[in-house]
């Protein structure tokens, strides 16, 4: 557009540039819905500038180009709260649920229930004030009645409107309180992690504590820079009556004025859809965007509210329904080191037990070396664990001001604990591996992969059972674990003998308890204990269906690294049986579409290896299945292109997509222009998002259930 430059046009093209631009910041940050492109977003900001360096008298503090002062401050300026902040009493289940609204009732027994339910953002709430429809200040919560100014950098948040626009259908106070949470989104706290950790700087613990952090940075232009978002749950006070007379209504308010609500508050009129509500929050709270810990249940009569009042520092006429902790401090006792079955060297922390995300967790995977190095995690440290929904525990860092005197970093070991091997780091690699290729610890992890269900699913195997056999002789390579039955006899003799001793020893005079460790002695002789002849009939039965076995899944038991299900299939298809796989050459591994160099080149090794072609050999001799079936695609999705995404409450996400493939389906981890169904369960984010971008067709889990009917 062009730019008058009288000073009565310039004021009117500055307010016309503020509002849109405003609107858009609306539209992107809190409403997730951008009505125009990053270039033309950005031409109408270079219009508001240079308007603003010809007219400087135009610039406020609330205009878009201000919302990084970049002044920084040597202290927060304390505040008194109009109306204190309150907390929140906690509930932890449906009885407790009731209890809470049955106490209520003793103070107003004609009270409905109807309640507002909200997700609980974990993040730091923040007062925000407005007067004449400008943001005039906001301020931590505090102790609930006095908090910290931190106006400037609740500023930087593009998702907090600076200014407000009345129509004829909304008024707006003089003077209002507004309050919300401030959080940084999953995809933010990974993207400062990854950063931090590229810079050898110590890690985030959690986006919590750096939501917090950054918010009370003395600098608004290092606050600018961690991507802070925001949520409003509440109108506070207001100069005025707005004629509002439920918390619903006083949401939707504040949505029509442009600040951003979540999505997910729903409006209940029963305890048991409450609870519900609640249950399904929690499980699917890892599909969301931000950390939540828990939901907030509010009456939504306003009168009610009034009246029910406050008990000490909670208001009655709300509670939160408190989630399962997931991250909890605990002891480090030590850090051990595992060998894996490609000879990595994974070492993981000893922990003293600790109780979080529903489960009492004592060890937590440490990753490698330099993840250690830069959480500085020591041997000795009170560290913080996390365990959220179904991934292995971990520990986020150390606490610092708890670490003992005597703690020294940690070095990863120059020989193999298993084996005293000598352990060798590749420069491109994080990973230390053990070059021993006779390393025992590495046999052990083979076979427990080979037996395990996603590779030939030999039942009465695990870690424990062919550590054992391992260990015992009986298996020297995998094609041992076809030849156990020519050790039977031998097994269950020496089972027998231990047998009749064991029953000698329940015969003797001695006391009870003398015979009893006796008994303990003779079990320590035992080499494979629970291994019966029931066991042999077992692992028979499983070992000759496994023979049977496509192609794609004897790939996948062999172990070969960077190569899992989907990879194997992409072999098993492009060389349907094992000598041409065999006889392939990088070069030809690598051309087929979706395979990387690194995998072609681990591929092509394995199969260079005399020790591994010596073992393919074996298990043919056994008769394994060394081709891929080429079966006719049927079933209901035959000829379908389809992702899963979000929670399903009858399948867990991968007998999911087994069925989906039964069915004739081809599952992709990602949506594109070829998808052609998204199955939907609860949450979903990204992947929702663009299959609405490409048109994609958006089944639910009750479409999925018909259809599957």
């Amino acid at each position: 557009m062009t730019i008058d430059r009288s000073p009565e046009k310039a004021k009117k093209d500055h307010e016309e540039l503020r509002g849109q631009i405003d609107h858009h910041d609306h539209q992107y940050y809190a409403l997730n819905s951008p009505e125009i492109g990053d270039g033309q977003y950005d031409e109408l900001m270079k219009q508001l500038r240079e308007l603003e360096a010809d007219f400087p008298e135009l610039i406020d503090e609330n205009s878009p180009t201000q919302r990084v002062a970049g002044k920084v401050s040597e202290s927060f300026e304390s505040v008194t709260h109009q109306e204190p902040l309150l907390s929140l009493s906690n509930v932890f289940s449906k009885d407790e649920l009731t209890a809470w609204f049955t106490r209520i009732l003793r103070i107003d027994p004609d009270l409905e229930f109807q309640s507002v339910v909200e997700p609980k953002i974990d993040g730091l709430a923040v007062s925000l004030i407005y007067e004449n429809g400008v943001f005039a200040r906001g301020a931590t919560r505090g102790n609930g009645r006095e908090g910290e100014d931190i106006t400037a950098n609740l500023r930087t948040i593009r998702a907090l409107p600076l200014r407000l626009y009345p129509t004829s259908d909304i008024q707006i106070p003089d003077r209002f309180e507004v309050r919300g949470e401030v959080y940084i989104g999953k995809k933010q706290f990974a993207t400062l992690n990854n950063e931090r950790k590229n810079n050898n700087e110590p890690l985030y613990i959690n986006p919590r504590n750096t939501a917090a952090g950054s918010l009370r940075n003395l600098d608004p232009r290092i606050t600018a820079e961690r991507g802070l978002q925001l949520f409003v749950y509440q109108l506070g006070w207001v100069q005025g009556d707005l004629g509002l007379n439920q918390h619903i209504d006083t949401l939707r308010w504040m949505g029509e004025l442009g600040f951003p609500i979540n999505n997910s508050i729903q409006v209940f009129n029963n305890l048991e859809d409450v609870a519900s509500y609640c249950g399904e929050l929690e499980q699917s709270r890892h599909s969301l965007e931000y950390e939540i810990d828990g939901v907030v249940i509010k009456i939504n009569s306003l009168a009610a509210q009034r009246s029910l009042g406050v008990a000490g520092r909670d208001p009655r006429w709300a509670t939160a329904w408190k989630f399962e902790a997931e991250q909890a401090s605990t002891y480090l006792q030590k850090i051990e080191v595992a060998v894996g079955r490609t000879g990595v060297l994974t070492p993981y922390a000893q922990l003293e037990p600790v109780f979080v995300g529903g489960a009492n967790i004592s060890v937590a995977t440490l990753h490698n070396a330099d993840h250690i190095a830069v959480l500085d995690i020591r041997e000795g440290d009170t560290v913080i664990v996390q365990r959220a929904g179904e991934v292995i525990p971990q520990v986020l860092g150390p606490i610092l001001s708890l670490r003992p005197a005597d703690t020294s970093p940690f070095a990863m070991p120059e020989l193999c604990p298993d084996c005293s091997g000598n352990v060798v780091r590749n420069e491109s690699e994080a990973a230390h591996y053990c070059t021993n290729p006779s390393c025992i610890a590495k046999l052990v992890r083979r076979i427990e992969h080979y037996t395990s269900k996603v590779a030939l699913d030999i039942e009465g195997f695990g870690e424990e059972r062919a550590a054992l056999l391992v260990r015992s002789g009986y298996i020297n390579d995998i094609s041992d674990l076809y030849k156990l039955q020519e050790h039977k006899n031998e097994i269950l003799a020496l089972k027998d003998k231990l047998d009749t001793v064991r029953k000698n020893a329940r015969k003797t005079n001695l006391n009870s308890g003398r015979r009893e460790y006796w008994i303990s002695k003779i079990e320590s002789f035992d080499p494979l204990p629970g291994i019966r002849e029931k066991w042999f009939t077992t692992v028979q039965n499983s070992l000759e269906a496994s023979k049977s076995f496509p192609l794609h899944r004897l790939i996948v038991g062999l172990g070969i690294r960077h190569i899992g299900e989907t990879n194997a299939r992409l072999l098993a298809t492009v060389f349907p049986s094992l000598d041409m796989l065999a006889e392939a050459t990088e070069q030809d591994i690598a051309e087929i579409k979706g395979f990387g160099d690194v995998a072609a080149k681990s591929v092509s090794d394995w199969f260079d290896d005399f020790d591994n072609r010596k073992m393919l050999d074996e298990l043919v001799k056994q008769g394994i299945n060394t081709a891929e079936p080429v079966e006719e695609v049927t079933g209901r999705f035959a000829g379908q292109k389809v992702v899963v995404t979000g929670t399903f409450h009858q399948w867990k996400r991968a007998e999911l997509e087994k069925i989906l493939r039964q069915e004739g389906a081809s599952v992709s981890a990602a949506v594109s222009g070829s998808t052609t169904i998204l199955f939907a369960g609860t949450g979903g984010g990204k992947k929702h998002t663009e299959a609405v971008k490409f048109g994609t067709p958006i089944i639910d889990e009750d479409g999925l259930t018909k259809l599957l009917e």
